[in-house]
């Protein structure tokens, strides 16, 4: 009866404040802040989450630590049970803002430095899109976005955000060696490579970097051999840890 008499919405709150305390700063504004309490039915707190992909990170790495607050601290013997809203993850990051399409990201470790996060315009629409974005920026190479693909219709901001990621880990990362192209430049470079007998340089280009950023992977469809050459540089990444961000 007590916990039919607390509101959800205050629960939630309650809850939130106490994992703040434990929890990065980047990571609760990626992962907890676009939770939304939606009811408490019986002994259970119902949340509501962006996707699939979302809840399938939140059930793995959040709902014990939920449940455990509940519990321990604030003493409810509440469960937590999860919905996922209407709108899917795809139509969050085709309904990017609409700007101008950007150029095309060049082969180059420097990347077009006028897209950055702080100049990206965000919405509803695109939170998701953003947070994942900035999140990978910051720990490049995690689990849970790698690779991340950030995929939508033409002139969305999917350049913006894919190069706002390489921009933001050359400040906070600068060791690390980020290498972007589009898959156009990606193709010329290893059939230049075919032709002048050295593909040896184009796979060291490639496998050595430490963040890789394509845009336009869609671009690959129909070349078989260039898409064998990238899923072998894709695996050798990603076997090592390394982040691989993609747009489509």
């Amino acid at each position: 009866v007590e916990n039919q008499m607390l509101s959800y919405k205050t629960l939630w709150n309650k809850l939130k404040k106490e994992i703040k305390e434990t929890t990065n700063e980047r990571m609760f504004n990626t992962w907890i802040e676009p939770v939304k309490p939606i009811a408490l039915n019986r002994n259970s707190l119902v949340l509501e989450l962006p996707n699939q992909f979302f809840y399938e990170w939140i059930e793995t790495h959040y709902k014990n630590q939920f449940e455990k607050i509940l519990k321990e601290k604030l003493k409810e013997k509440i469960k937590i049970q999860f919905t996922i809203g209407v709108e899917s993850a795809s139509n969050k990051v085709e309904k990017t803002t609409q700007h101008k399409r950007e150029a095309p990201t060049q082969k180059t470790t420097n990347l077009n430095k006028k897209y950055i996060f702080s100049n990206f315009i965000e919405g509803g629409c695109n939170q998701f899109a953003k947070a994942a974005s900035t999140s990978v920026s910051e720990f490049p190479g995690q689990k849970g976005f790698n690779p991340l693909v950030i995929y939508g219709g033409v002139g969305l901001g999917k350049t913006h955000l894919l190069n706002a990621i390489g921009n933001q880990i050359n400040e906070n990362h600068p060791k690390l060696n980020t290498v972007g192209a589009t898959s156009e430049r990606f193709t010329i470079d290893f059939i230049s490579s075919i032709q002048k007998n050295n593909t040896i340089t184009f796979s060291q280009y490639y496998r050595k970097a430490d963040v890789l950023l394509i845009d336009d992977i869609q671009f690959l469809q129909g070349k078989e051999q260039t898409q064998e050459q990238f899923f072998h540089t894709f695996n050798e990444l990603y076997q090592n840890g390394k982040q691989v961000v993609l747009t489509a």
